[in-house]
């Protein structure tokens, strides 16, 4: 079964992203949050230009997606969860925590060190959280976030399976925490203790630095708990709470062309 899956991993891998993008436009569409300030078109064609960019880059210099990567190293028996004397459960988890803390360490990066915090304010420039938001990473930050993930599977050689698991959550939990939703103040306070819900990354894009620099979680929650960057937004939410970037305004943010050249504008 798990290689049947392994060998399918790109029709469930669009299966995941459809549904679930679907599923939480909906709910978007019928429990926002809060009210969209922007033009939406030119945000989605914007969020559109940027996904196709970073996929195009990726095919053209990392073409091997992370699961058939994983399956290529596998055979080897190097890694420090290639050990056939290893339940595949256990590694299985172990695969899903480690590949999320990388994830985790390296959205820190983007924020601690100056040249790549140029290329990840392409994100932090969105003045509205919906969705879509989780295609906004400019095309150097998706190919740098690739190229760790790989090295990262090098070094660990996790099972195929867990590899597409942890692919698949993440499809899906990117969708989720920029989510434009409101969700019940009962259902959101235990949900946090594992993931990071929205009102915990929305407070992430907040325009205030002390916020900006918390919750670098991408699916899990226990990273930043561990190491101190947790930020305890309101169970609730806050709808006064400003988006994006002061050096931004709203209609630049709409705009394709500016957000490709941002991280190589002269600084203010």
């Amino acid at each position: 079964m798990p290689d049947a899956l392994v060998s399918n991993a790109g029709s469930l891998h669009w299966d995941v992203l459809i549904g679930s993008f679907v599923a939480i436009g909906l709910w978007e569409t019928l429990r926002p949050f809060r009210r969209i300030v922007a033009s939406t078109p030119r945000r989605w064609l914007a969020h559109v230009g940027l996904s196709v960019s970073l996929n195009l880059l990726n095919w053209m210099l990392l073409p091997a997606s992370a699961v058939l990567f994983a399956a290529s190293i596998s055979p080897d028996r190097w890694g420090f969860l290639n050990s056939p004397n290893l339940p595949l459960l256990p590694r299985v988890i172990a695969t899903l925590l480690l590949l999320d803390l990388v994830r985790f360490s390296l959205h820190r990066a983007f924020h601690s060190v100056p040249a790549l915090w140029r290329i990840h304010q392409v994100h932090h420039s969105d003045h509205d959280l919906d969705l879509t938001t989780g295609f906004r990473f400019h095309p150097l930050e998706g190919l740098l976030n690739q190229a760790a993930l790989l090295l990262a599977i090098v070094i660990l050689a996790p099972p195929p399976i867990a590899v597409l698991i942890s692919e698949l959550v993440l499809v899906a939990q990117n969708f989720l925490s920029h989510a434009n939703v409101t969700i019940p103040p009962a259902l959101e306070a235990p949900l946090r203790y594992i993931f990071i819900t929205p009102h915990l990354h929305r407070a992430h894009h907040s325009i205030e630095a002390e916020a900006q620099n918390s919750n670098f979680g991408t699916s899990f929650s226990c990273w930043d708990r561990l190491f101190r960057s947790y930020h305890h937004a309101p169970v609730t939410g806050d709808q006064e709470t400003a988006l994006g970037l002061r050096e931004v305004d709203v209609r630049k943010s709409t705009e394709l062309p500016y957000l490709l050249a941002l991280p190589f504008r002269a600084r203010p």
